[in-house]
Parts: structure tokens; sequence; C-alpha cells
């Protein structure tokens, strides 16, 4: 069996210098974040292909400042040939459906877009159909448990997979890999990695897997404790969760939010979201370059 190497190749701060000590708990909000260069070789590709892989926006009133006001510095990234993000566009609720759906297709907006749901796309009174006709009526393609293809010049179609939120949606892995044809490179959306510590299933079918979900552990710390903060088995970073499989976890682009509850007040207050510091941590999108194996 041939084992493929993936390659970090840099890591880049965006905006400017160093953040000082007591401006690190704010970086989601004061426009710090990194740009992650990857390099993976697949298998059946004869040409390169480039993803600009977001995920776990939570749009919300903590965030939206900051999204909208990166989102030309994410337009001046070298060319890709499309658009992925891997779930968690909400923070709660029903609120600004439209507009992060506006926001997402706004970033290379002549490239194809791609999205799988998370956790948060759900959760909280989350209407999930509602984003995902707000999502497809800016011609994001959703994929919810199926395939579809991006063709890029001097390449066969890429499969772009997508899998159902773990957490709170009815995953069906079976039927994507009845679907999936193994003569084609393959790539697959999922939110929460959790779902490819699943032995049964061969992810190493897929070329590649990319997912989001844990923030990368929202702060320094020690990857077993990331581990139980994430609640997740891998937090960032590149694994083989099979010794044929390649899973990439981005440390996610937007910031975790709490909502304060006092079970006493709660009858009459509905208190909002307080943004979860990301001390040290930097809000992450990554450029995964697929090269041919």
């Amino acid at each position: 069996m041939q084992v493929r190497t993936p390659l970090l190749l840099k890591e880049t701060r965006q905006w400017g210098k160093p953040p000082a000590w007591w401006q690190e708990p704010f970086q989601a909000l004061s426009g710090y974040w990194k740009v992650v260069h990857l390099v993976v070789p697949i298998p059946k590709l004869t040409a390169p292909i480039t993803l600009l892989h977001l995920s776990d926006l939570h749009w919300d009133w903590n965030t939206i400042p900051w999204f909208e006001g990166i989102a030309p510095q994410l337009n001046a990234l070298p060319a890709c040939d499309a658009v992925v993000c891997t779930g968690d566009f909400i923070a709660t609720g029903n609120h600004g459906l439209d507009d992060v759906a506006r926001w997402f297709a706004s970033i290379k907006p002549e490239l194809p877009h791609f999205a799988c749901m998370g956790n948060h796309d759900y959760a909280d009174g989350a209407n999930t159909q509602s984003l995902a006709l707000a999502l497809k009526n800016k011609n994001i393609r959703v994929l919810m448990d199926e395939i579809t293809t991006l063709q890029t010049l001097n390449n066969p179609p890429l499969q772009l997979a997508g899998l159902d939120d773990y957490t709170y949606g009815k995953p069906k892995p079976q039927a994507v890999f009845d679907a999936l044809d193994d003569a084609l490179p393959s790539v697959l959306l999922v939110h929460n990695p959790t779902q490819t510590a699943e032995h049964q299933h061969p992810w190493g079918r897929f070329g590649l897997m990319l997912a989001g979900h844990t923030h990368g552990g929202q702060f320094p710390c020690p990857h077993w404790f990331a581990e139980i903060i994430a609640e997740a088995p891998y937090v960032r970073g590149v694994y083989r969760p099979q010794p044929d499989s390649l899973l990439y976890v981005n440390s996610a682009s937007g910031t975790a939010s709490v909502r304060l509850k006092l079970p006493f007040l709660r009858k009459w207050f509905k208190f909002p979201l307080i943004p979860v510091p990301r001390w040290g941590m930097m809000p992450e999108v990554t450029l995964v370059r697929l090269v041919p194996e």
C-alpha cells in the first residue's frame, strides 16, 4: 500500500503584526487570522486543483463585522478552483440566513461553492431547510449524503461528497459510498471529524476528507485536553483515521459562542450569545492544493 504524505507548505498570519498579549483573546473579533497552505497528493488526478476551505463561520453579531472586513482579503488570495465550507454557517436560531449565504457566495464569486451542514445549522431552533434554501438561492451546492462533480481543466471530474451532520443530522455514509466512483478522484466534506472514526466504513476510498467543528480546541492546549473540549478524536491538522485515509481538520474560520442560562430568568429573558475567546488559536482558512499522486 502506498502511503500519501501531505505537505504543509506554510502558515501565514494576515493583517499586520502579531497582536499584543492583551489582544489575543479577541483575535476572532480584531481581524487577525491565518492562511494554511496544504498540498495533498490525490490518486487519479492529472493536474493540480486548489480548494479554498472555510469552516465554522458562526454568523452572528460578534462575527459579522469581522467577516465583512476580511472578505476583500479572502478574494485576494491566490487563484482557486472552488470554495468549500464544512458547516456551522450560523451560531444559533434563524438569524442572518440570507446574509451568511450572500457573504459566502461573495468569496471568489466566479467559482463554484460547495458545503455540508454542521451541528449549529440544526441546533437552538435553527431551520436547516431554510438555511439550505438560502444557500441554494446563491448557487451554493449543499451536499447532504450526496456526491457532485467539479470539472477543471486537464482533469477528470473531481467527485465532491458531503455528509449530513454527525450530531443532529441523519448521515448516511453508506449511500455516499454506494454512489462513489473509484475510477475518479474524490474529496469528502464532513463537519464533525468524529464521523471518520467509524472504522466500519472504508474512508480510504476518498483521496482526502475535510472537516471542521473542533475550532482546534479553541485555545492552545495539550492534544488530549483539546480532544475533551472538542469532543472529537481529531482536533486540528492532518490525521489518518485509517492507514490509507487522509483527514484535514480546519481550526475554524469563526469563533464559538455560549449562552448564559439562568433558569429563574429564562422564562422572561433570553440571554444573548457571548463569544468565547480564541486565545492563541487563530481563525483559519485553508488553501488545499490537490496534486497528482
